[in-house]
């Protein structure tokens, strides 16, 4: 009975901050770190019509868009970004001053440069992004309700309720917790997507220019957990090993461009253990 009365009155703390004022995020430069302040996604912040896209986030800010907005209602419709040529570069909907539904960018030559769902300007479910030839650049998994409820485990700051261990890393580290969550830090080559804050939750798979698997690894939850499986471009495996909530454990092998090993390594709860190199 305990348990229900429990998670009765979680469903209504969550529900309650999903539909509470929007609060500010800080960022602060000089700590190189996340600092927490009630933080929101700030992906996109839509204020009325015709509509406002914040010019602080990576995407937009590099880019100088015309927004034409085509509202069902005063609070939906379809919200689409040009820019001096008259490319179409951005084309999603909106709901009550946030981008909800359907999303994709555009590369100037057309082309889709990544497409997903956004739930209250947050990445939702699967998102593919693509090179302006077409391919498939990379696919991942998200949940976007799971973020308020990592707000809300950090805001409480009691273990009773913290189920997610990405909670920990913000306590620890938070520039690591920034690097997890700030959706430009989770690409390695400055890729700046549509929106500003992620989870990832699921498969993530990146590719290289050719079509062959680069690597591969599943997030739990916001943090790595699971097998890790690096490749070459011509197939042959680069890099293995293993993540438990987020850090390195057991025997990570890596082999050279012929096959051969390369090195082994052995960690324990994500510190290196021993190690030995191989020639070719």
């Amino acid at each position: 009975m305990f348990r229900f009365y429990a998670l009765a009155l979680t469903l209504v703390f969550i529900t309650a901050l999903g539909y509470s004022q929007p609060m500010q995020s800080t960022w602060n430069v000089e700590e190189a770190g996340f600092v927490y302040r009630n933080f929101e996604n700030k992906t996109v912040k839509i204020e009325g019509l015709p509509m406002v896209i914040d010019e602080k986030i990576g995407y937009f800010a590099s880019r100088q868009l015309d927004f034409e907005v085509q509202g069902q209602t005063a609070n939906r419709g379809i919200i689409k970004g040009y820019d001096d040529a008259g490319n179409l570069r951005f084309d999603g909907n909106y709901l009550r001053n946030e981008l909800y539904g359907p999303a994709r960018t555009i590369h100037t030559n057309g082309t889709t440069r990544d497409s997903g769902m956004l739930v209250m300007n947050l990445p939702n479910g699967e998102w593919k992004f693509y090179n302006p030839d077409g391919s498939v650049k990379s696919i991942r998994n998200y949940d976007a309700f799971m973020w308020w409820n990592i707000q809300w485990s950090i805001q409480t700051d009691n273990p009773f309720w913290n189920w997610f261990a990405i909670s920990d890393v913000y306590k620890k580290q938070p520039s690591s917790f920034y690097n997890l969550v700030h959706a430009a830090a989770t690409f390695n080559d400055k890729y700046s997507p549509p929106f500003y804050y992620c989870i990832q939750h699921g498969k993530v798979i990146n590719y290289h220019p050719n079509g062959a698997v680069a690597d591969s690894i599943t997030y739990f939850k916001g943090i790595p957990d699971g097998l890790w499986m690096a490749y070459y471009d011509n197939g042959v495996l680069k890099e293995k090993g293993a993540y438990n909530v987020g850090e390195k454990i057991g025997t990570w092998k890596m082999q050279y461009p012929s096959g051969n090993l390369a090195s082994l390594k052995i960690y324990r709860k994500g510190n290196l253990i021993e190690s030995k190199d191989f020639t070719d």
